[in-house]
């Protein structure tokens, strides 16, 4: 392969005005356009023409020049006084004065040419034009004041076209020439080790060809008195972040200070590697004269205070961006009419560029015939003759251009079939039609097959499906077509010389076929006789023709057999039913009509009609109730009703239908009121149009209703009924979801030492509920042996008795089976009074600093029984529960086996990248948060990208703020929501997949302390749609957790979220002992994750992470790619075969040259048949595994997690014996499955040795073949090995040729829709021709499959 290297050339024509005279006119600046490698950008300088010339061979040299110019892709127009001519030789003249002699208008843009020829039209690379101009200063010097010794730094920055030149002046003379003033390129001037004569006005001076200019004077005074004292080693100019074009000079600017002796400064790169050889360091600073790409990345500079080893580190990436290069050009190719060209453009550059075709300098536009692959691949089926011309890849990017050309001849030749005529299409169903055709006029004996094309006539799939047809018939039933579509059907018939032209082509519209589906229903009612029934209309592909009517069927609940039918135009999407009975319930239904017919109804809605109107007081049902249905929830989304002014809010609730309603489609009222009940009608805020319901089963009835609601009435409601998706052939969750918490859990105390707890069912469970578990603690107390547990079966409240304590926190749990879900918190309940007499059976313990106290007798003795029998059984705990893990440390997070959790406040990013990327390789977090980013729209996800990690940010458009996650690359990650509200906050919200019906939802936060009190119900309004599944959120919401605020307790009450982090994350830097908790990691899941606090020097935050424990993530499989041979057509596969031209490779000289012509057009030819797929690669098989093994397996790691949970010596007797009994029956397997192996292939050679490498569980590579059959002798010389193989190859094309022609000329070639492998092709003896190019003559056989 040929690997061009093209740089970004700036041509800068410096010429002074003052030296030049008209003369300068007649010897202008020339500058060629081509397809190949050149400048991206010219400057045209005062008095210096500028003559652009088009080469780029498209017009012979005895025709007359077509080249047209353009300008931003627009023609150049010429005018009088225009500062642009076109010369007679097709150049384009730039001059850079008018005739007036004044600056030109409208010269500066992006040039092009298009040379047209008889044969086609090319066009060129865009250059672009600026015009010499030098900008304003954007910062001038400031004044400084250094002690003696010390050290100062002068900055000035300007822009100009070309890149000014910057020098510096001092009192209006040029500086001294000494090693203690270094001036850097980027306008950067430090004098080192000041004295007292240094002091002065400094300006800094920038010049360019279009002029010069002057900042303002900076004052350097430099004192003799002792300066302030300095310690510790501060970086003053730390490097930053660049990006500088190839070619151009970078600087990499580090000035340290610290007292004396000075600071060490040394530099570094971030990945290891060595600062190249051609960086200059100027003192402390690096500079690159000439910037390459392998200069690109992070540059860590180090100041060390000598002899100690105290040293602060800054680190800045250098970006360098590159023009396109192409890599592989497409090639010019001849090839016969009807064959398939494929044209292949590989390119590179920094950043990648963009690839787009061109024919005949236009954009190459995608239909069924011509498709554009990525990447860089361009395909053309059935080649005609229109599709001969010059085809060019173009390569861009933000620095320039590059292009390649290739040129397709199509080739006709003599003795083709005519095209098939009169041709017909007759649609035989909705999805079926007969094609039929008669043979071609000319040469219709020689005909192969047919092969039939069609597409869509319109819309846009504009894929072309193409089938090969035998010669013995004319007709061909094309089926699986979409109905009251239209299609464009075409015949070309093949012969062993090659294609016909295509047959004119017929359009032809399928019939219509009833609705797949039917319109999404929605009811309501404005009195109390009439229903207001509104659908949506169907999408085309449900529609599968034009929808001509509607019906709507209804009838009463208690006279369900009397059903009336009403039918409305196919334009309609509402129908009001008047004369209705008041207080009625009635059900409803809807279905879509075409010419074919009705289609499928939707599902019974029930609708209950008020009993009365009043104006005053009743409340629409919302209006535009729509529900996206996916396979586990359901997207509701509503519009406010009519009289929304008068509402307070909605209620929804989402229901299955179960039981007898799926058979019959009626409920009893009773029924009904009794399963909206059981819904638990969850209630959302005014402003909410949308809800998420979530924790539904596939391919399952559910019932929606939405209403609006006030302080003294519920409105009237909007109903959905339908189904989930169905789960697309994926195999069914192991077991249901663990169901979601318990809801509006309230507890009030009953006396002194008991609480009556309250609680409601989950909402929208799917589940059977088993029992409760109340978990009960004394609030602020962290001893788990003050931790009591109750379980309660399945009655929705619960009297719990405690210990004696002021405070209680208490929280609920449902079980169903196998599943736990989140505990439902409730914050600290305050006990009332010494009780009176109670009838349930309560006690107390004495507690340090409290006198015991006294129980009943009968409380007693109960008490005491129940201590001895829990004495004997020799297992006691107290309180036994769930275990309290302990917070782990810095090592345990490193060697965690789980999902980890990161977040800091790192107050600025850029600055601490180097110790952030280093806290990331070190702790290893799957997650890592950041807040307080302070990055800017400006700032590239390159500049802060951490190796294995992707990237996602949140920034705050003022200053300030932000958020960012890096999350491992490994892990499946998405953004689902993003948003940030100035002065408020801003919010990051992920969805992690951890396998396959299985995801978390992780959010990241940053609240600033000035935020006004609507950000947090902001903020809970946001994240509250994703706390169905887990959901963790980490960041700094700025209110100290050690003392919450009500207002945000509550708050978390209601989603269900819990702090894990209990330590202080914020301390005082006056006094260590006291700080505040305001960075948090919340979750509705806290039993699941162990937290920590870290101190760390990234900024005055502490590092917070939690450990995640549960199953671990699954690894995304690894996929291949391979030839499918699934829809493999051999008839096609042979006529494409012959299109080919086989003979040319006689043409070819060159052995390399044949071969690749062979491998090009064989390859492409079976990409087209045999196209590649990807496929999951599996593990390596073993075929003594067998069932039972795998049950035994199975059963071993139950045992495994047995004995590791109960910790008994029994189980894990138990879990050796059938560990031992696996390892014996595999090895057992294994030993006789070789010997029948060995046994069967005894007298196979082969087989024994293929059987002995496959033990060995590892590939040999593929080398030269140590003998070769040549007829009946066998040779081992490896001279005459490769002999025989170049003598194949140098014969390949002309032998292949005879056996397409003579496969193509079979009289009864097998039939596509059997699919079958590729047969093998012998090749006979070459003949003369080649026989003369051989070494050897002789019969060669090679297989092919």
């Amino acid at each position: 392969m040929l690997y061009m290297a093209v740089e970004t050339i700036w041509v800068f024509y410096v010429l002074s005005l003052g030296f030049c005279g008209p003369s300068a006119q007649e010897k202008p600046v020339t500058v060629e356009l081509s397809c190949g490698a050149g400048p991206v950008l010219v400057v045209l300088e005062p008095g210096q023409p500028l003559l652009l010339d088009c080469h780029l061979g498209a017009t012979p040299l005895d025709t007359p020049l077509n080249v047209t110019w353009l300008q931003n892709g627009l023609p150049v127009l010429e005018g009088e006084g225009d500062s642009l001519r076109t010369l007679a030789n097709g150049s384009l003249l730039v001059l850079p004065t008018s005739v007036d002699g004044r600056t030109p208008q409208g010269v500066e843009g992006g040039y092009s040419c298009v040379s047209a020829g008889p044969f086609g039209a090319l066009t060129s690379r865009t250059i672009t034009v600026h015009l010499a101009t030098l900008s304003r200063f954007h910062q001038d010097p400031e004044a400084q004041v250094v002690p003696v010794g010390g050290a100062s730094r002068f900055e000035c920055q300007i822009d100009g076209v070309p890149t000014p030149r910057i020098t510096w002046e001092k009192d209006q003379e040029p500086i001294p020439s000494q090693l203690r003033f270094i001036s850097l390129p980027n306008g950067v001037l430090q004098i080192l080790g000041a004295v007292k004569e240094d002091g002065g006005a400094y300006r800094c001076v920038a010049s360019n060809s279009a002029r010069k200019r002057f900042s303002q004077d900076a004052i350097l005074t430099v004192t003799t008195g002792p300066g302030p004292a300095q310690n510790e080693v501060v970086i003053v100019a730390p490097p930053q972040n660049a990006t500088v074009v190839q070619g151009r000079p970078a600087v990499m600017e580090c000035m340290a200070q610290g007292g004396q002796p000075k600071p060490l400064v040394s530099w570094s790169r971030q990945d290891g590697k060595p600062i190249a050889t051609d960086v200059v360091v100027l003192e402390t600073n690096l500079v690159i004269p000439n910037t390459r790409r392998y200069h690109a990345g992070v540059y860590v500079c180090r100041a060390n205070k000598p002899k100690t080893r105290e040293f602060v580190i800054a680190a800045a990436e250098l970006h360098v961006p590159a023009p396109p290069v192409i890599l592989q050009p497409p090639e010019t190719v001849s090839l016969s009419r009807g064959n398939t060209a494929r044209f292949v453009c590989n390119s590179s550059g920094e950043p990648p560029p963009a690839l787009h075709w061109l024919k005949n300098g236009k954009p190459v536009k995608s239909n069924g015939r011509v498709k554009t692959q990525s990447p860089g691949v361009l395909l053309i089926n059935q080649l005609g003759l229109d599709d001969t011309g010059y085809y060019q890849c173009i390569a861009d990017n933000a620095l320039g251009t590059a292009c390649a050309t290739a040129k397709l001849s199509v080739i006709v030749r003599e003795g083709l079939p005519s095209p098939p005529h009169q041709l017909s299409a007759t649609p035989q169903s909705s999805t079926t039609a007969l094609l039929t055709w008669e043979r071609p006029e000319y040469n219709s004996d020689q005909i192969i097959g047919f092969s039939v094309h069609y597409q869509p006539t319109s819309g846009s799939d504009h894929m072309e499906y193409q089938f090969a047809v035998n010669n013995d018939t004319t007709e061909y039933h094309v089926k699986e077509l979409l109905p009251h579509t239209a299609y464009t059907f075409y015949v070309v018939a093949y012969s062993p010389m090659g294609a016909s032209r295509p047959s004119r082509p017929v359009t032809v519209e399928m019939l219509e076929d009833v609705p797949s589906a039917p319109p999404q229903l929605s009811l309501l009612s404005t009195s109390p006789t009439d229903i207001r029934v509104m659908w949506l209309p169907l999408s085309s592909q449900h529609s599968r023709g034009a929808v001509t009517r509607y019906r709507i069927d209804y009838s009463t609940l208690e006279q369900v057999n009397n059903v009336f039918s009403v039918e409305v135009g196919g334009n309609e999407t509402q129908l009001t039913l008047r004369e209705l009975q008041p207080n009625q319930a009635y059900r409803l239904r809807v279905a879509a009509g075409t010419g074919a017919g009705f289609g499928v109804p939707s599902e019974w809605n029930q609708h209950h009609t008020p009993a009365h109107f009043n104006h005053s007081m009743v409340i629409f049902a919302p209006t535009e109730l729509k529900v996206r249905a996916k396979m586990n929830s359901l997207h509701v989304t509503w519009q406010p009703p009519p009289n929304h002014t008068q509402i307070s809010g909605y209620k929804l609730f989402c229901r299955e239908v179960v039981g007898e309603e799926l058979t019959n489609g009626e409920a009893h009222p009773e029924r009904e009121r009794v399963r909206r009940m059981e819904a638990h009608t969850i209630k959302l805020r005014k402003r909410v149009k949308h809800h998420e319901v979530s924790s539904l089963v596939p391919d399952r009835l559910y019932e929606v209703k939405v209403w609006a609601f006030n302080k003294q009435t519920d409105g009237y409601a909007a109903g959905w009924k339908g189904r989930t998706e169905k789960a697309h052939g994926k195999a069914p969750p192991k077991g249901n979801p663990p169901p979601l918490p318990p809801s509006s859990i309230k507890a009030t105390a009953n006396s002194s030492t008991s609480i009556w707890l309250r609680w409601e069912k989950p909402r929208f469970s799917n589940v059977r509920i088993i029992n409760y578990i109340v978990r009960c603690s004394p609030a602020g107390i962290r001893n788990a042996s003050l931790v009591s547990y109750y379980t309660r079966s399945v009655v929705p409240n619960t009297n719990t008795t405690h210990l004696l304590v002021s405070y209680y926190t208490s929280s609920v749990r449902d079980h169903s089976k196998h599943k736990t879900s989140p505990g439902l918190l409730l914050h600290q309940v305050s006990q009332g009074p010494p009780p009176p007499q109670t009838q349930h059976i309560s006690w107390s313990l004495t507690t340090p600093g409290q006198s015991g106290t006294t129980t009943t007798p009968n409380t007693t003795h109960l008490l005491v029984s129940i201590l001895l029998l829990l004495c004997s059984a020799g297992d006691v705990e107290v309180n036994p529960g769930p275990a309290c893990p302990q917070a782990p440390s810095f090592v345990d997070f490193c060697d965690r086996k789980s999902l980890g959790f990161m977040h800091v406040n790192i107050r600025s990013l850029l600055p601490k990248f180097v110790l952030l990327t280093a806290l990331a390789h070190s702790a290893n977090p799957d997650v890592l948060a950041v807040s307080e980013s302070w990055l800017r729209k400006a700032t590239k996800n390159s500049e802060i990208s951490i190796p294995n990690y992707n990237i996602f940010r949140q920034d705050r458009t003022a200053k300030g703020g932000g958020v960012a996650v890096y999350c491992r690359d490994s892990l499946q990650s998405n953004v689902i929501l993003s948003r940030s509200i100035p002065k408020q906050f801003e919010l990051l919200i992920l969805k992690i997949t951890l396998s396959r019906n299985k995801s978390l939802t992780v959010a990241a936060c940053y609240r600033p302390p000035s935020a006004p009190s609507c950000a947090l119900d902001t903020i809970c309004e946001l994240i509250a749609p994703h706390l169905a599944s887990e959901f963790v959120l980490l960041g700094d919401l700025n209110w100290d957790m050690l003392n919450t605020p009500a207002v945000l307790q509550s708050k978390l009450d209601a989603l269900n979220l819990t702090q894990i982090i209990k330590e202080p994350t914020r301390y005082n830097p006056n006094s260590v002992n006291k700080g505040t908790l305001i960075d948090v990691i919340l979750t509705n899941w806290p039993s699941k994750y162990t937290s920590a606090v870290f101190n760390q020097d990234l900024s005055d935050h502490c590092l917070i992470a939690c450990i995640r424990y549960g199953a671990a993530v699954k690894r995304p499989p690894l996929i291949t790619v391979k030839h499918s041979l699934k829809h493999f057509c051999e008839q096609a596969f042979l006529i494409d075969l012959a299109r080919v031209s086989w003979k040319d490779i006689d043409l070819i000289p060159s052995v390399e040259d044949a071969w690749s012509f062979f491998k090009s057009n064989f390859l492409t030819i079976l990409d087209k048949h045999a196209p590649f797929k990807k496929c999951r690669t599996k593990n390596r098989y073993s075929p003594w595994f067998t069932p039972d093994m795998t049950a035994l397996d199975q059963h071993k790691n139950i045992l495994w997690r047995t004995a590791i949970a109960s910790n008994s010596p029994r189980d894990m007797q138990l879990f050796r014996e059938v560990r031992n009994q696996y390892t014996q029956s595999v090895r057992k397997a294994k030993a006789s499955f070789f010997r029948q192996k060995f046994a069967s292939c005894s007298s196979n050679s082969k087989k024994f040795w293929d059987t002995v490498k496959s033990m060995k569980n590892k590939s040999t590579s593929s080398q030269l073949p140590t003998a070769l059959r040549l007829g009946n002798t066998v040779t081992t010389d490896k001279s005459m090995i490769i002999e025989n193989f170049n003598k194949h190859f140098s014969t390949a094309g002309h032998a292949f040729r005879l056996a397409t022609s003579t496969s193509a000329n079979s009289p009864a070639p097998p039939r596509c829709s059997s699919p079958k492998p590729l047969q093998v092709l012998l090749f006979p003896n070459p003949d003369s021709r080649c026989s003369e190019r051989a070494a050897k003559p002789g019969p060669v056989q090679i297989s092919w499959a």
